[in-house]
């Protein structure tokens, strides 16, 4: 079970990792300042389908340079992949500390390492 929950934190982080906002918890901070001003994105509430059945929403963000992309926070990926279990995500300058029940991870967006 622990190697799953890491494995879930690694997935989590790799898909994630292109979006570096302030603040990944999107009920912190609904305004996330974002650490490189990049080109401009919209978001987009969808709906979570598992089994053709919904179960709430959550925020896609896609990129003007890439707008068939979407992109999840990773707090919000977590919660969905884990069944509402919590991640908290907080910023330091260029690291992100993702934490959860299961364990802690540190992300370097400036150096490309988890």
């Amino acid at each position: 079970m622990e190697r799953i929950s890491k494995l879930l934190m690694l997935l989590t982080v790799i898909l994630c990792a292109a979006c570096t906002d302030n603040n990944d918890n999107p009920g912190d901070n609904p305004q996330p300042t974002p650490v490189d001003a990049g080109p401009s994105y919209t978001d987009k509430m969808v709906d979570v389908n598992r089994d053709g059945k919904t179960y709430g929403q959550v925020s896609l963000r896609f990129y003007s340079d890439m707008p068939s992309v979407a992109y999840i926070s990773v707090a919000d990926f977590h919660k969905i992949m884990t069944a509402g279990d919590v991640m908290k995500v907080t910023r330091q300058g260029n690291l992100y500390q993702l934490a959860s029940r299961n364990g802690t991870a540190t992300v370097d967006v400036k150096a490309d390492y988890l």
